[in-house]
């Protein structure tokens, strides 16, 4: 077929000698079932501000997120009230399967739950029970990309991306890497028509105005160095989503690079995992940049809710302007850039909270700097702290005196000395045996 007129490209996806790597992306994420929450407000929601979020603009549902994964369990009780089944699909072998349930995972694959706990993260319901996704008011649609045999082949996923674009998808998941290669060479025929291939899917999608969100990997490599691409996350029409842990570091696992990753967002490590929806109605720990791509993809849906008439191109733009810078770590000479733009973190953590108010709040400020209202040594005698000299502090139960030491079997209970000068603010000036009310000091 190479030396076919008019052929560009040709490749074959489906080597026999590339061992099985798909199963050791996927199964290491998997976590533990859970009890069901009961809607907490969790670690990795909070560091985006999307539990404030939910306040001004839980997503609209005319928004739906394409799900590339393993299959949904759209049954979910946290996933049927926002499941499009009607719009759900299964790509498997490059042919849209739309027979009912056809996109539902495959219960004896590898990691079959990834799809619906991915699914969970992004658009989890606010009913009250289990988990709050990012847009818990967006749809979300199954688009199952991931064979029985845990590969996810490039006719699968270029299958996937051409259907969520010719449906209207706004954004779409992508929380894999394209099989058989992890890193595909241009040098390789093979593996450069897999890039052409699954580029020309991309920029399909764009077109018709999807944005594709993927994860940056597992591995914790610099992308940047590798000679090959990492599908889809490394095309220039794809937003690649590196993992932070619960203290804004990249989490051990992460891949990352300065010319290649865009983005930073939740996804956990053994400090704090991410609590989301798994098989038969039930809820898990999960972690990787399979989860942090999805926090991403949510907040591109809930921008998608607050600009109806944006174009991908606009609402990728707005994504990473108002994403919270976040600094190097201090000590870790795999971070270059600068605070707003590194290898580590892209331009910053995605901010669900930015996404629908319209500017670029940060959903956990610093503290505001102290501002002193009042202030005495308590050596001038009087205490005053209004205008009109009314509350005074000598009598009553407290007053300002020089403390007498009070102790209690060897237990110092009053201090007699006070860390500066003589008098502190005391609930009793001369030493007594304490009753069942100590006294204290306050200096």
């Amino acid at each position: 077929m190479r030396g076919v007129t008019g052929v560009q490209k040709v490749g074959q996806t489906r080597e026999t000698d590339v061992p099985p790597t798909a199963q050791r992306y996927l199964e290491p994420q998997m976590g533990a079932s859970i009890s069901a929450p009961a809607e907490p407000v969790e670690w990795n929601m909070a560091m985006m501000g999307a539990d404030k979020a939910w306040a001004i603009n839980p997503g609209s549902r005319s928004v739906t997120v394409g799900v590339l994964d393993t299959g949904v369990q759209g049954t979910h009780e946290d996933l049927r009230d926002n499941f499009d089944a009607a719009n759900s699909v299964s790509c498997l072998y490059g042919k849209a399967n739309t027979a009912p349930g056809a996109w539902e995972p495959d219960s004896y694959a590898p990691a079959a739950g990834h799809g619906t706990s991915v699914a969970g993260i992004i658009a989890a319901a606010r009913n009250g029970r289990g988990v709050v996704g990012v847009a818990p008011n967006v749809k979300i649609a199954s688009v199952k990309v991931m064979e029985p045999t845990g590969y996810m082949y490039a006719e699968n996923v270029v299958c996937g991306l051409m259907w969520s674009a010719d449906h209207g998808f706004d954004v779409t998941n992508n929380s894999y890497y394209v099989d058989p290669w992890m890193y595909n060479n241009p040098s390789n025929p093979d593996q450069d028509a897999v890039i052409e291939a699954v580029r020309r899917a991309v920029d399909y999608a764009h077109s018709r105005g999807t944005v594709t969100v993927a994860a940056a990997g597992n591995y914790g490599v610099n992308l940047d160095a590798e000679a090959g691409l990492f599908l889809p996350g490394d095309l220039p029409n794809a937003i690649s989503v590196t993992a932070a842990n619960t203290r804004k570091e990249l989490a051990y696992y992460s891949n990352y690079g300065l010319q290649t990753v865009e983005l930073t967002a939740p996804g956990g490590d053994g400090y704090a995992m991410i609590n989301t929806t798994g098989l038969n109605n039930g809820y898990t720990t999960f972690h990787g940049t399979s989860a942090s791509s999805p926090h991403a993809a949510g907040v591109v849906a809930l921008l998608a809710s607050a600009h109806p008439t944006a174009t991908p191109d606009q609402l990728r733009a707005m994504l990473l302007a108002q994403a919270i810078d976040t600094p190097c770590p201090s000590g870790d000479s795999r971070c270059t850039g600068t605070t707003a733009k590194n290898s580590h973190f892209g331009e910053g953590i995605a901010n669900a909270l930015a996404a629908v108010s319209g500017g670029n709040p940060d959903p956990d400020p610093d503290p505001e700097p102290v501002t002193t209202v009042y202030a005495t040594d308590f050596e001038t005698g009087a205490w005053t702290v209004n205008p009109a000299g009314s509350d005074t502090a000598t009598s009553g139960r407290f007053e300002v005196a020089d403390p007498g030491a009070t102790s209690w079997s060897g237990y110092t209970m009053q201090p007699g000395t006070t860390p500066s000068g003589v008098r502190a603010l005391v609930t009793g000036a001369a030493p007594a045996r304490p009753s069942a009310t100590t006294t204290s000091t306050a200096a």
